[in-house]
């Protein structure tokens, strides 16, 4: 494919993307949500978009430069040419430029490449929350649910005859319910830049789900549960606390024990979960030889393991903190509107300024069904 037939492809491509953007747009005026074809044939599209001009950049840097000599400079000029013409033998002063054909200067040493899709820091967080939860989808504002207290007063025994009266147990459960709460924010972006640049509209849409992803981590763990958050683990009564950690004991001695705590409720640990800088102390941990101990290793999967125990490295819970249990049997997330992207310019001034609001949106509710199944703790020295 040549230069012309390439940008041919990209113009067509480029309108291609055009006629997308306006069909979701209309999509999303009337059924508020675009549908996953035309999303994926948008997706699609930004991404030929994407390797077309890869391929431009890649001819433009290989075009050929005509590299002239100093001496080939002078004897082209207009002042060798003029002395000539007259047979004066006086040249007036010719600039005489480094290296090249082009006008005006030295020329164009070396094309100028673009670098293809957009430099973003931080990088992104890996590993969502909801990845190891129990995920269900609700069309319900709010969801009931039931929560044993552990009030469970076990008195099975035998009957002491027939005619004689059994034991009676005792059972303490607490009706709770969850509200749907919605995690929202939006930017603002030129129609113009959105029309001309599809990566762009692709790479906006993307970094509004994925700060969606980061609040819902966050308040899947911190959550108080007012001003329209929900109601975290870490703030869920229930939830057993292993505490701070004793002053003899190390971090991983401090988890070992946190994990029996759950394990003495009856629930097999599936999970633990770490910050970056709690594991580094695990990993780097000494005994009184100086040696590394290696209380972990990975399994079938990569993942690191600490008791055989599988450990999730994650930035989403804060240094200092560590939470375990059966993630999947204890926590339930409830989506009742999955992560979605609209656009609009019915917002304040935007339409006279030929802008557009993108708007990222999920609506979710959070249950802890089963507390006892997780043991929350502290790696701060108990004072």
């Amino acid at each position: 494919m040549d230069y012309k037939e390439l940008k041919e492809s990209i113009d067509n491509a480029n309108n291609e993307v055009k006629q997308l953007i306006g069909r979701q747009t209309q999509e999303i005026k009337d059924a508020g949500i675009a549908s996953a074809e035309t999303t994926k044939e948008l997706k699609s599209a930004s991404e030929r978009i994407e390797n077309l001009e890869k391929k431009q950049g890649r001819i433009e840097s290989s075009a050929p430069v005509e590299f002239k000599s100093a001496g080939e400079i002078f004897v082209e000029s207009a002042q060798y040419k003029s002395a000539q013409n007259t047979g004066s033998t006086k040249v007036d002063a010719v600039e005489v430029k480094d290296i090249t054909s082009a006008a005006g200067s030295a020329g164009v040493v070396a094309l100028s490449q673009r670098r293809m899709g957009i430099i973003r820091d931080p990088a992104d967080r890996t590993v969502h929350l909801r990845d190891f939860m129990n995920v269900q989808t609700t069309n319900s504002g709010s969801i009931d649910y039931y929560v044993d207290q552990g009030g469970f007063d076990n008195q099975a025994g035998p009957q002491n005859g027939e005619l004689a009266v059994k034991n009676q147990s005792g059972l303490v459960l607490e009706e709770k319910t969850a509200a749907v709460k919605t995690i929202a924010h939006y930017v603002i972006a030129s129609r113009q830049v959105l029309e001309d640049a599809a990566m762009l509209r692709g790479y906006i849409d993307g970094r509004l789900s994925y700060g969606l992803k980061l609040e819902e981590d966050k308040q899947i763990l911190y959550g108080d549960g007012t001003g329209g958050t929900l109601t975290g683990i870490f703030n869920t009564a229930g939830v057993q606390d292993v505490g701070t950690r004793a002053p003899t004991d190390d971090f991983i001695t401090h988890i070992r024990k946190a994990i029996t705590l759950a394990k003495l409720s009856e629930y097999p640990v599936t999970a633990i979960m770490v910050n970056p800088v709690d594991w580094e102390t695990i990993e780097l941990t000494k005994n009184d030889n100086g040696d590394y101990i290696y209380m972990w290793y990975l399994n079938a999967t990569g993942i690191p393991q600490l008791f055989k125990i599988p450990l999730i490295e994650t930035t989403a819970i804060d240094a200092g903190d560590f939470l375990l249990g059966n993630f999947d049997m204890a926590v339930t997330l409830w989506d009742r509107q999955m992560s979605n992207i609209r656009i609009s310019d019915s917002h304040a001034d935007l339409f006279i300024k030929n802008a557009q609001v993108i708007l990222g949106e999920e609506r979710v509710a959070l249950t802890v069904d089963r507390p006892k199944a997780l043991v929350k703790g502290s790696f701060v020295e108990t004072v």
